[in-house]
């Protein structure tokens, strides 16, 4: 019984994991996918991490982002079509925010 309880307890916890990396992009403050991050549905709005900064963007097939180095997508934008571990390596400095699109 109690491992029952278990398993279901975990299956809980995991579908919605699965389900985000399915349908949503994320952008992460730090290098390599970590620190504080924020989802990005596709549908164009403008968004940045709590940070302030981009360094990663993992993306689902068949999404863009387009990152700009002002905090309010402003000036000329950069696209993303492929996961970045290091924007700093990718395209020489972090992003300030960014409008991912499906």
């Amino acid at each position: 019984m109690k491992f029952a309880l278990f398993l279901s307890s975990a299956l809980v916890a995991i579908v919605p994991a699965l389900a985000y990396s399915s349908t949503q992009a994320g952008l992460f403050a730090q290098d390599h996918f970590t620190g504080p991050y924020v989802h990005s549905n596709g549908d164009g709005s403008c968004i940045t991490t709590p940070a302030g900064v981009i360094n990663s963007v993992e993306l689902i097939p068949g999404m863009t982002c387009q990152l700009y180095r002002e905090p309010s997508c402003a000036q000329e934008a950069i696209p993303l079509k492929r996961d970045s571990a290091s924007l700093r390596y990718d395209i020489g400095a972090p992003a300030r925010s960014a409008r991912c699109l499906k």
